[in-house]
């Protein structure tokens, strides 16, 4: 196993992990995106940003999702859809 392996996956530095039935390890990498889309969550849900700049922000995020996706699979991103919530909160 190479260093980089180990440095984005902390956890097999101390054991050799085979659960990936159910829950995977994530890489550190995945573990940061977690935690700022947790934090800017957090943020709008406590009313401390502005919801419209958040959405917009949000909606690019989805966007780019969807291109990322794409290039993955091998499709336009026209082919790739994302389901919205069933309510929407206006204000």
């Amino acid at each position: 196993m190479n260093n980089n392996f180990k440095f984005e996956f902390p956890l097999t530095k101390k054991v050799i992990y085979f659960e990936n039935a159910t829950l995977g390890l994530c890489p550190r990498s995945t573990i940061k995106v977690i935690k700022e889309y947790i934090e800017e969550r957090c943020v709008w849900m406590l009313g401390s940003s502005n919801w419209i700049e958040n959405k917009n922000k949000w909606l690019k995020d989805i966007e780019q999702s969807k291109v990322l996706f794409s290039n993955i699979i091998g499709s336009k991103k026209s082919e790739v859809t994302c389901l919205s919530p069933s309510a929407h909160i206006y204000k």
